[in-house]
């Protein structure tokens, strides 16, 4: 039972909005869902909240990308509770690791993002929902001039988005995260986080909790992100190793233990793929797209994604 879109905007993640229910309404609902053999999968925003921030100078205009960042005001007398916005400069700062639409590894930063602000919130600028910008970029601005995102890759916020996911599970007793805009969350964070999630979700047994994301970009960009993650240049040629080897010869960016999603949902590649064979649209394709033929795609996304389960390291497609 996926909750949620796109659009909504997170306040308080440690409150439950009472107009969709209170926790005991949840609670009796879940536990009919488990009786009947499903499962419930919430939707977690991860990294963006509401609109409540805005960029001096910018109120009534997008804003635009800054790498020394900008001064962030408050749009009215409202506040987040547990996060805190801050303008005081920092000289140097410990930026995550970024990836690129290709697939690989962006090495060329070092010169170009040095110091940040001493907040918990990204403050670098504003994008659009759709639009040719660096997906590092995407990374650290605003998402759609709506929502206010938290910077992630800072240890103090990552932990305690961790814990307020973690307090879902023990609340509602639910079964999985689908993760919105799953690709502007940095990659290692994400792996963090989702280590973090299976650990909290097998102290309430549940042993094989399930973590997709929302995959908006092309394949190569998304298999960076699908269980250990993978670089074109790691893709596995022999299909039969892929599904019987376990892995074991493979090489992957991350380790087993920080597998960050479990697959895709929805994967973008596969509805472009779809709406080329439909007809519906004859150019919608995006960087790394596998054919549209199915078994073309299939076999594409084999070679290029890690479908290994985090808790098993056995071969286990959830695409």
């Amino acid at each position: 039972m996926p909750w949620g879109a796109d659009g909504y905007s997170v306040l308080d993640l440690t409150l439950l909005d009472r107009h969709h229910g209170t926790i005991a309404a949840w609670r009796d609902a879940i536990s009919e869902i488990h009786q009947r053999g499903m499962y419930v999968v919430l939707d977690n925003t991860f990294a963006t909240l509401g609109d409540m921030m805005g960029f001096e100078g910018y109120l009534n205009e997008s804003t635009p990308f800054a790498p020394g960042e900008h001064d962030a005001v408050w749009k009215s007398d409202r506040r987040y509770h547990d996060f805190v916005q801050s303008n005081e400069e920092l000289d140097t700062c410990n930026y995550p690791r970024f990836w690129d639409d290709s697939g690989h590894q962006v090495t060329n930063l070092s010169d170009y993002l040095v110091g940040c602000r001493d907040s918990e919130f990204d403050q670098y600028g504003e994008v659009a929902s759709f639009g040719n910008y660096p997906e590092w970029q995407r990374q650290l601005s605003k998402f759609a001039f709506v929502q206010d995102r938290l910077r992630e890759w800072r240890p103090s916020v990552l932990e305690k988005i961790q814990h307020f996911s973690c307090m879902t599970i023990a609340s509602l007793d639910i079964d999985g995260f689908r993760i919105d805009k799953a690709l502007q969350v940095t990659v290692d964070a994400q792996g963090a986080w989702s280590s973090y999630i299976r650990q909290c979700a097998t102290r309430f047994n549940k042993t094989n909790f399930y973590i997709p994301g929302e995959m908006v970009s092309g394949n190569s960009f998304a298999s960076v992100y699908v269980g250990r993650g993978m670089e074109p240049e790691m893709a596995e040629s022999n299909l039969t190793e892929v599904v019987s080897g376990n892995g074991t010869n493979r090489e992957y960016i991350r380790d087993l233990a920080n597998s960050a999603l479990d697959g895709g949902a929805f994967h973008y590649t596969v509805y472009r793929a779809l709406t080329r064979f439909l007809g519906l649209d004859g150019v919608y394709a995006a960087e790394g797209d596998p054919p549209v033929n199915f078994v073309e795609t299939w076999n594409a996304l084999l070679q290029t994604n890690d479908m290994a389960n985090a808790y098993t390291g056995a071969f286990d497609p959830r695409q």
